[in-house]
């Protein structure tokens, strides 16, 4: 039987400061969050897929991939804009290797940004809403992801939040 062996890190970068510690009089206060995931090894029977696509759904394993957020708080309000980076990916045919076997291209880097915001309108009552990926990219269709029977001909797990495009939602929320 095979074996899965992941060997990497998360590092987490928070920071938060009043703005007007920065600026004097700026009203509300600022936070800044990115999170980095580096993926060293990720053996599975063996072989070393970290920087990879296999295509199809879970067969994507960047060797590292970002998420940052900038917050901005103001009285009862909260505004977020999100960032997620995922490289470029060697593409991996499992009867011809990578593209430096073969010759396929890489699977282009992706980048995507959110959107979100609440208000807490009372105590008992908020509203929020959000835009997922505001610039309506679609993730990137790839050899890989044909070959490999991925839904929509990509990895649909690696770019869940992407794969229908650009979307919206609100929300209420009372406490009782």
């Amino acid at each position: 039987a095979g074996t899965t062996e992941i060997t990497g890190y998360d590092i987490q970068i928070d920071y938060n400061f009043d703005l007007d510690e920065v600026f004097a009089c700026a009203p509300g206060s600022f936070s800044l969050t990115n999170l980095t995931t580096i993926t060293d090894e990720y053996l599975d029977a063996g072989d070393n897929y970290a920087g990879q696509t296999l295509g199809g759904v879970s067969g994507s394993f960047p060797d590292y991939k970002l998420y940052t957020t900038l917050g901005y708080r103001l009285d009862d309000w909260y505004f977020q804009v999100s960032h997620a980076y995922i490289p470029a990916l060697s593409q991996s045919l499992f009867w011809y290797g990578t593209e430096e076997d073969n010759g396929v291209p890489k699977a282009p880097e992706y980048s995507n940004f959110d959107f979100a915001f609440s208000w807490n309108v009372t105590d008992s009552f908020s509203v929020s809403g959000a835009i997922n990926n505001v610039t309506d990219e679609l993730p990137p269709q790839t050899i890989t992801g044909v070959l490999g029977g991925g839904q929509g001909n990509v990895d649909a797990n690696e770019y869940a939040g992407w794969v229908v495009g650009r979307t919206y939602s609100i929300g209420a929320k009372f406490k009782f």
